[in-house]
């Protein structure tokens, strides 16, 4: 088309004389259309070019953003599938959970229960070393499974503990008209011995029904205080004879 044109112009200009007046204003007006128009069409192609990259570069931005939108979408789903597989194995594990728990304080409750019973029949230094726990397990209506059971592991370690060693005390009773000092010496959970400071008072304790029974042996005053004297000042062993029923 620019050729054509170019081509037209030298026509135009070697004939320049032959034309008439208005023949030649027309013609003048006719290649100013066409050199308008001319450049609007090039413009346009230039534009259009401009406009192309561009749009060019937009796509491809866009696709860049369509190709991390599906890549994160791809995520979220597999996440998805991974938190609903997680999400299935804590409602199995909370079902499981539910189920051991439930267990669990049944056998608390089983193991308050014989505690409660045996608590009477524990010896009186015993029973004031697990005082506070069993103040505690009285007192458990809201106390959680974990406090519950530390309270019934805490009471039965200090019973097994009281029962593998030997334990002296010392309290006043009234014995007859006065009240004397007596020492008690603690064999586990299995015997007592007892004497008082004057040596005129003995015998032995034993658990029973009801809690711990006294049974007076006035002449066992002196292997007992022996056996104590023996306890407090450790020396070489000696053989000394205490009753023992079964």
């Amino acid at each position: 088309m620019k050729i054509n044109l170019f081509i037209l112009l030298i026509i135009y200009f070697i004939n320049f004389d032959s034309f008439g007046n208005s023949e030649l204003q027309s013609d003048r007006i006719a290649i100013k259309q066409w050199l308008d128009i001319e450049k609007k069409i090039e413009r346009k192609e230039s534009e259009w070019i401009k406009d192309k990259k561009a749009i060019n570069d937009l796509i491809n931005i866009l696709s860049d953003e369509v190709t991390m939108l599906e890549s994160n979408l791809e995520k979220i789903r597999e996440n998805s599938s991974s938190l609903d597989i997680k999400k299935i194995e804590i409602l199995s594990n909370k079902d499981l959970l539910i189920e051991n728990s439930t267990i669990v304080q049944n056998e608390i409750n089983s193991f308050e229960e014989e505690i409660f019973e045996l608590y009477k029949l524990f010896p009186a230094p015993l029973q004031k070393k697990i005082d506070p726990l069993y103040s505690r397990m009285s007192n458990s209506d809201n106390a959680s499974l974990s406090e519950r059971m530390q309270n019934v592991i805490g009471i039965l370690s200090q019973a097994d503990k009281f029962n593998s060693i030997i334990t002296v005390e010392s309290s006043l009773e009234e014995i007859g008209e006065s009240t004397e000092e007596v020492t008690t010496l603690y064999i586990g959970l299995g015997r007592a011995y007892f004497v008082n400071s004057r040596g005129d008072y003995s015998g032995y304790l034993k658990p029973g029904s009801l809690g711990w029974e006294k049974v007076v042996k006035n002449e066992l005053a002196q292997n007992i205080k022996n056996a104590i004297y023996i306890y407090n000042n450790p020396q070489e062993a000696k053989y000394i004879p205490l009753p023992v029923e079964f």
